[in-house]
């Protein structure tokens, strides 16, 4: 083959779909062994997180409801000393 009947092949449409493939083969393995596992772990750290904020809201909801009932015992409290207060007087 002569030089002139080679650069139709290397510039033609063949070559500039074996191009795309090595490119896109190329892209692939970046995404695969690079951006994948980098993704992974991201999501990983922010699953971690949200499990740690769950933990901590029900820790204060616990606070909370233990702080409710501890009010409402003492309004309870106060409820009984008017009533006899009120009987007293």
């Amino acid at each position: 083959m002569t030089e002139s009947e080679i650069i139709p092949l290397v510039t033609g449409p063949a070559s500039a779909l074996g191009i795309c493939l090595l490119i896109g083969t190329g892209v692939y393995r970046l995404a695969a062994n690079s951006l994948a596992p980098m993704l992974k772990a991201a999501i990983d750290r922010h699953l971690d997180s949200v499990d740690q904020m769950a933990k901590s809201h029900n820790a204060e909801h616990m606070r909370i409801i233990e702080t409710c009932e501890r009010i409402e015992r003492k309004v309870g409290g106060l409820y009984a000393r008017v009533e006899a207060v009120k009987d007293s007087a």
